[in-house]
């Protein structure tokens, strides 16, 4: 049957506090209940625990122990029931495997242990030269396997630890480039827009210029325009005066024409030819006088105003002038005649060249 012990671990009893026969074979299973000054401790969940078993040969028993119940279970192995003698046990409770900061491994960290607790092992019925005693290190072994593992998972951790170190410093330095590349456009992009903001106020002063530009030339067609109906408004004026004085030019003329003829044919009917008288005697010639002198050249008189548009009525034509404000001369003309020809001397004076007939 299982054994429960009860063990405090402040306080130690010097006493058995369990027996078990020689020989035996995993047969029973020790149960061990912490104590404080007497007192039940509960143990931690994360709390694992290993025993210490030394046998009287001074053959040694180390292994991991569960928890169950807030007791420690432990089996009684065959070699643990090996030896004839009293046995120290002890329990240790310690926490899992840690790692530091530095990487360093902390293994088995002891949280606390129990005081030494006896257990006697009778003398049986076996031969005991069928009986080997030797040391139980499976908690040893399976301990060594764990740091094997947890060396090699470092080592893999290491590794990858460098790699990762190597991964950073190439990635600050591509952020520090990264940075000068930012600097370098940022600057790049205040230059350019600066050079922006002045071509657009360029090209605002130029739109200002092309404006103002453009209403001068408004106002000159403006008034270019007004000039020019003007003077075509007194062109036209002036031409309708032409054409109204040459009519009537023409029907003078013809009137003249006509009263030449009839006193032509008047005179060569003889209505104006009368009796012609007896001729007198002729008289002596008298003499010659001296010349006179030469009398000085008089002061010019002031320019009177401007007369109205003079009308010469040719031969084989009419044509009219007239002048604007700004003292301007213009010949106004048919359009199925000739234009006539002028030439002016050095004193300004106009003449007008009579056309062959």
């Amino acid at each position: 049957m299982d054994v429960c012990i009860k063990v405090d671990l402040k306080r130690f009893e010097d006493r058995i506090y369990a027996e078990f026969q020689q020989g035996e074979r995993d047969s029973r299973t020790l149960y061990v209940e912490p104590r404080v000054n007497g007192e039940p401790c509960l143990l931690p969940s994360d709390i694992k625990a290993k025993i210490q078993y030394d046998k009287p040969d001074n053959k040694t028993i180390n292994r991991e122990a569960a928890i169950r119940d807030n007791r420690v279970v432990i089996p009684i192995t065959e070699q643990m029931c090996t030896t004839e003698g009293i046995c120290n046990c002890k329990i240790s409770f310690y926490t899992d495997t840690q790692f530091q900061q530095d990487g360093t491994i902390t293994q088995g960290i002891t949280v606390l242990k129990t005081s030494l607790f006896k257990i006697r092992i009778k003398g049986g019925m076996i031969d005991e030269a069928h009986i080997v005693s030797s040391d139980e290190f499976s908690d040893l072994l399976a301990a060594l396997q764990r740091v094997d593992k947890v060396i090699n998972d470092f080592t893999i951790l290491n590794e990858e630890y460098t790699v990762i170190t190597e991964e950073c410093i190439q990635a600050t330095a591509d952020l520090r480039s990264l940075e000068s590349d930012v600097t370098r456009t940022e600057a790049s992009r205040v230059t350019s827009e600066t050079a922006r903001s002045f071509a657009e106020a360029l090209r605002n002063e130029a739109d200002k210029q092309r404006e103002s530009a453009e209403k001068k030339r408004q106002e000159a067609e403006t008034q270019r325009n007004s000039k020019m109906n003007t003077l075509i408004t007194r062109s036209e004026t002036v031409l309708t005066n032409t054409e109204t004085a040459c009519l009537e030019t023409q029907n003078a003329v013809t009137d003249s024409y006509m009263a030449v003829l009839d006193i032509t044919t008047r005179r060569d009917n003889g209505e104006f030819t009368g009796l012609q008288g007896p001729t007198g005697p002729t008289g002596a010639t008298g003499p010659q006088g001296p010349q006179g002198i030469q009398g000085q050249t008089g002061q010019r008189g002031p320019t009177g105003e401007r007369g109205d548009t003079g009308v010469i009525v040719p031969a084989n034509s009419m044509f009219a002038f007239a002048g604007d404000e700004d003292g301007n001369l213009y010949v106004c003309f048919g359009d199925d005649i000739t234009p006539p020809q002028f030439e002016v001397d050095v004193s300004g004076n106009i003449y007008y060249i009579i056309p062959d007939a």
